[in-house]
């Protein structure tokens, strides 16, 4: 909120121009550079295709609808009984995947996407676990990405996903296999159709 000298000149206000990335004040300006990974909110609105490292399990045809606050999509296409909300990270220019309540399944129990680490068999619902969903820089076409996790789960790796019930104290059930399929192992790819 002071004024600052800038490249010989003096400046108090700063105008931010979101087409192209520059912050000017008239007399400078300033050339915003994203990260080379970096992809933008809408390039994730469509059809894409998700493969796991589990022969037996996908992929799966998903459809990612922007949400209504716009920070994030909601995704169909894992089972019909269910959706999977998505955020994105507008600084990083990435989506992300976390454990959620997908719905009830009797009475007032509910059904939760967990966090799972298919290597070792560990499951966890600690808030926060989850994926971070990166563009490929090798893919020329811009239009794959990949799954890393985000580092959250300390004495586990997250690369997949298990739904689990839990009752209406909050206490593990077991895993739910009520919508069908319970698991989705291996997240590795996800490509634009």
């Amino acid at each position: 909120y002071e004024t600052v000298e800038v490249a010989g000149y003096t400046v108090s206000k700063f105008y931010y121009h979101v087409d192209n990335n520059i912050l000017t004040t008239g007399s400078v300006v300033f050339y915003g550079k994203l990260p080379e990974d970096y992809t933008s909110y809408e390039d994730f609105t469509g059809n894409f295709t998700l493969t796991t490292g589990a022969s037996s399990f996908g992929p799966y045809k998903l459809t990612f609808t922007p949400n209504e606050a716009g920070d994030g999509f909601v995704v169909s296409g894992f089972n019909s009984n269910f959706t999977v909300n998505f955020g994105y990270n507008k600084a990083k220019g990435r989506l992300t995947l976390e454990g959620q309540v997908l719905g009830t399944s009797s009475g007032s129990n509910y059904v939760k996407w967990c966090p799972w680490d298919a290597d070792s068999g560990y499951l966890t619902w600690m808030d926060g676990v989850g994926m971070e969903i990166c563009r490929d820089l090798t893919d020329p076409t811009g239009t794959t990405f990949y799954f890393v996790e985000n580092g959250i789960w300390e004495d586990h790796v997250c690369n997949s996903f298990i739904l689990y019930e839990f009752d209406s104290s909050d206490s593990a059930i077991d895993g739910y296999e009520g919508w069908g399929e319970y698991r989705y192992p291996l997240f590795k790819t996800l490509k634009r159709n």
